[in-house]
This record gives structure tokens, C-alpha cells and sequence, in this order.
């Protein structure tokens, strides 16, 4: 039934609080909570992971491409969510993640988006921006947590996105 609705209709024109019960109902969390050890806060810390799909991962698409560990992919297919999202429903899954977390308070948040955070063509500079803005703006959250293949790690995004987070601490996995 949910792969029906997300493969059909486009999130960005279904009313927010449908799309939450429809989630609630299905038994799906885009979101998930636990405690873990922070090296760099330096305390047991409250963890929340945050799955957003993107375009789909670029090196997964390639011939002989994909990271033999990743699971985003089957968990996607498991879901029958076999397509690419454009933006504002990237940011509509977004935004209905951070609702999740509103009551849970967690210190750090963990995105997994399938690929690479900072892979353009998977995740666009403007859903990049966008979370970035939005987890400055968040008093909980005090670490993000992204994935990227080294290659779209540079000086000049690494410098904007530290700057711009600044007092909070970015990790790249």
C-alpha cells in the first residue's frame, strides 16, 4: 500500500498529517533512537538516525558499482520505494523526520541518505542547504552525522557547511 502511494502521488501535494498517520499505520519510522558512547562530546549521547532518500546513490548505479555493506538499497526495495525523489519530497521526508525527533531531543543526528550526502546528483545542493539551515537552527542537536565517497569532500564544503554549523560538530563518514 505505501509503495503505491509514494511511487504515484508526489509527497509534496499530500497533506502532512495524512502522510504521518499513513506512516504510523504502515508500522515505518524514518527515524530511529538509540544511546551511544560520543568521542567528541564526550558522554553517552542520545542518537537518532534519519534515513533520506535522495536520488539514489551514484556509485550504486554504476555497471559493477554499489558498496558491498550498504543496505539503504534492498531496505528501499524491501519498502517497494523503487525510484528517485525530487526535492521537496527529500525535504518533505525531512521535515516529517524532525518532527519525529521534536519530543525525543536527541544530541546528535545521524542521515543516512543511501549514497552521498555530498554527491550532488544524489542530493541536491538546495535539500544540502536546506538541512543544514534547519540543524543550525535546532537547540538539540549538537553533532551531525553524513555519509560521503571522499571524492565530494572538499575544502571549499567542508569550510562552508563547519562555518556555518559552528558551534555544533560535523562528522564525515
Amino acid at each position: 500500500m505505501l509503495n503505491i502511494v509514494l511511487n504515484k502521488v508526489r509527497l509534496n501535494k499530500i497533506n502532512k498529517d495524512a502522510l504521518k498517520w499513513l506512516i504510523r499505520f504502515m508500522g515505518i519510522d524514518i527515524v530511529h533512537t538509540f544511546y551511544k558512547y560520543d568521542n567528541l562530546l564526550m558522554k553517552p549521547t542520545l542518537n537518532a538516525t534519519l534515513l533520506l532518500p535522495g536520488k539514489g546513490c551514484s556509485w550504486a548505479k554504476e555497471k559493477n558499482g554499489g558498496c558491498s555493506m550498504c543496505g539503504f538499497k534492498n531496505a528501499l526495495s524491501y519498502l517497494g520505494i523503487n525510484r528517485s525523489f525530487i526535492d521537496p519530497e527529500t525535504l518533505r521526508i525531512f521535515n516529517l523526520g524532525l518532527a519525529q525527533l521534536q519530543k525525543m531531543h536527541p544530541r546528535v543526528l545521524n542521515i543516512y541518505t543511501g549514497g552521498s550526502f555530498l554527491d550532488d546528483k544524489e542530493i541536491s545542493m538546495n535539500v544540502q542547504d536546506t538541512v543544514i539551515k534547519q540543524i543550525k537552527n535546532n537547540p538539540d542537536i549538537e553533532t551531525l552525522f553524513i555519509e560521503s565517497r571522499p571524492e565530494f569532500i572538499t575544502k571549499a564544503r567542508l569550510h562552508n557547511f563547519i562555518t556555518y554549523l559552528k558551534p555544533k560538530a560535523l562528522k564525515i563518514g
